[in-house]
């Protein structure tokens, strides 16, 4: 996980062991926020510079709304998020999802490419026949769902 004075971490949603988390590693209390489920995903994405969809599954809606707003994201190649990402945004491991916060950060033009894309993909997700054509296709490729 990425700590650095000019990089902090929100998670929204549901984590349960993030504050017996913090207490074994004092950096993720000082770099990282946890704010609990949010009904306004949309409102958060508007203050974010980055959705970062970390190793679990769901998130597949929210990056969508990310991507809305502007926001890029990554996320690992598996679950419903990878479907609704793209190739573009997704990582295989989380070295690799480290290199590309990392790249984000100090590649604006970069950071830039990445919101058009991410843009173009939120236009062509919201396509309800085409999306959802995309998005089956995706998942019954992948194990995880079947």
């Amino acid at each position: 996980m990425i700590f650095a004075d000019d990089i902090h971490l929100v998670f929204a949603g549901y984590y349960e062991k993030y504050e017996e988390l913090c207490e074994k590693n004092p950096a993720l209390k000082e770099y990282t926020s946890f704010i609990g489920y949010q009904n306004d995903v949309l409102a958060l994405m508007e203050i974010c510079d980055l959705y970062v969809n970390p190793p679990r599954v769901g998130g597949g809606y929210s990056i969508a709304e990310a991507f809305s707003k502007g926001v890029p994201g990554v996320t690992l190649n598996y679950g419903d998020a990878a479907a609704a990402a793209g190739k573009d945004f997704i990582v295989n491991t989380l070295v690799e999802m480290n290199e590309r916060i990392l790249r984000f950060k100090n590649e604006k033009e970069y950071y830039q490419e990445m919101v058009q894309k991410g843009l173009k993909r939120c236009k062509l997700l919201f396509d309800g026949v085409t999306s959802m054509k995309q998005i089956l296709e995706t998942a019954e490729a992948r194990d995880i769902f079947f």
